[in-house]
């Protein structure tokens, strides 16, 4: 990425001097002002943001890149015995180790890309982490056979899947000729970034054991911990707000 890499928050753009060996993160203030600042001085949004989004834009251009031939399963097996062989040899280094790895690797070619991130709402604001969702289902959606698993302790996730679900409904329903509804739809939820709701799954941990939340017309139930929880603070506040209505009548 040597022309750098842009970031799906705040029209932000990541590069990196390789003669200095510094990592920089480049953008405009609300004055519309260039800046450019070392991402070890950056915020800890940026700071966790960046290798998360690196990454994984790197593997999706290295799945859709591929160019050699597909694995059978007899392949697969073979090149599992080949890979565990290289990491238990204890008498190679982590260095030749990754140029082997890295050669079996051009042999093949890979079909899918399945992308696991943790919390990737940390340090992020509920807008950053709306912006962050739909650049990681963007990336999804650019094989069919890619699979896209979030572990999170965000409540606004949830409600954002519900916008990207919903968009994806209503788009089939657009006249091909209404290009202002169409502007609207891809403002809030962009094109690229819509999924169908049989394409998503979405388990609730509870007790030491994984739920599947149900959904309603398509639309995942806002009925889950996270939002009870949030549903809890407003009930707190109104008991509080009584506290204060006796108060003023004693």
């Amino acid at each position: 990425y040597a022309k750098g890499v842009d970031l799906p928050i705040g029209s932000m753009n990541f590069t990196y001097d390789r003669l200095n060996k510094v990592s920089w993160i480049n953008g405009k203030n609300a004055n519309g002002r260039e800046f450019k600042i070392a991402l070890k001085e950056a915020s800890s949004g940026y700071q966790s943001l960046m290798p998360m989004t690196l990454v994984c834009h790197y593997l999706s251009d290295l799945v859709l890149n591929s160019g050699a031939e597909t694995m059978d399963y007899k392949e697969q097996q073979r090149l599992q015995q080949e890979v565990d062989k290289i990491m238990e040899d204890n008498k190679i280094s982590d260095t030749v180790k990754n140029a082997m790895l890295r050669n079996i690797s051009a042999r093949y070619r890979y079909t899918e890309n399945v992308n696991v991130v943790e919390e990737m709402e940390q340090n992020l604001y509920p807008e950053s982490q709306k912006r962050v969702l739909f650049d990681l289902l963007s990336i999804n959606n650019r094989l069919e056979r890619n699979k896209l698993v979030l572990t999170t302790h965000s409540p606004y996730l949830v409600n954002y899947v519900t916008l990207v679900v919903k968009a994806a409904m209503i788009e089939p329903q657009i006249p091909a000729d209404a290009v202002e509804l169409k502007d609207s739809l891809y403002g809030i939820v962009p094109a690229e970034s819509i999924m169908n709701a049989s394409d998503l799954a979405i388990y609730e941990l509870r007790d030491g054991e994984a739920r599947l939340l149900e959904n309603y017309d398509g639309i995942p139930s806002d009925s889950n911990y996270l939002n009870q929880q949030m549903a809890e603070t407003n009930y707190l506040f109104d008991q509080l707000l009584d506290i204060e209505e006796q108060i003023q009548e004693a």
